[in-house]
């Protein structure tokens, strides 16, 4: 009787040892560590991996200023990459392609000359865009760290710029007017204002809607064109990875 209560005894101190050297070695795993094994992974390790992002969006472009269309088009996908260099602020580059086509009676600069008349006309325009935007603090209980842990309000707003070359081809042709086009290589700026929208909290799919207006260099002699500039707006969805 003695013996079974002493091997109780030595079964029960080995059994809180154990206990003891457990609690030890799970105080020293790292936090991240610990929340895997316990199933939780962090929004911030989540967010780190996600800096990267492609957008595809569809916008109308509308013509300003002494342009070569006077009508709006809406035949204006662009295709973006990102990338995002803090909380605050991104990255990227894209490629957009806009064509605008339309008849009517005009009265056009041709040659140096005034013609009135019907003519056809077409413009397709291919940017090549660098972009940098910035991501201001929506309200004092979303403030985003510097540091990726940080978890990002669904809806955030943003301001940027880009700044590349542009590829125009200008196409006319009339009663009046001898059939002409023009191939042009110029440059383009344009600031814009948007906002992001994901349905998640951190999540790898976003809606975009943004506005800019942009100007470029290109030219179009015969009919004293010297730029082109119009107000862009565009709405999509971004998948960052």
């Amino acid at each position: 009787m003695k013996s079974f209560q002493l091997l109780l005894l030595i079964g029960f101190l080995l059994g809180v040892q154990c206990m003891r050297a457990q609690g030890d070695t799970l105080s020293r795993i790292p936090p991240v560590l610990h929340n895997v094994r316990q199933g939780h992974i962090s929004t911030g390790a989540q967010e780190a991996n996600h800096r990267h992002s492609l957008s595809l969006q569809w916008g109308v472009y509308i013509p300003t200023g002494k342009g070569f269309l006077n009508r709006a088009t809406t035949i204006s996908p662009v295709l973006e990459w990102e990338w995002r260099a803090s909380n605050a602020v991104s990255i990227g580059a894209g490629i957009g392609y806009t064509r605008g086509a339309e008849r009517n009676y005009t009265r056009d600069t041709y040659e140096g000359d005034l013609v009135t008349g019907p003519s056809d006309r077409s413009l397709t325009l291919m940017p090549l865009t660098a972009h940098f935007r910035w991501f201001p603090t929506t309200s004092p209980q979303h403030r985003l760290r510097p540091s990726f842990g940080a978890a990002h309000p669904r809806l955030r707003p943003f301001i940027g710029a880009g700044i590349g070359v542009q590829y125009a081809v200008f196409r006319i042709e009339g009663e009046l007017i001898n059939k002409s086009e023009v191939q042009s290589w110029g440059a383009v700026v344009r600031p814009e204002a948007g906002v992001s929208f994901c349905p998640q909290q951190n999540g790898r799919i976003c809606i975009e809607i943004k506005c800019g207006w942009q100007y470029a260099t290109n030219k179009f002699p015969i009919m004293s064109i010297e730029s082109l500039q119009g107000v862009q707006i565009s709405a999509g969805v971004r998948y960052k990875f």
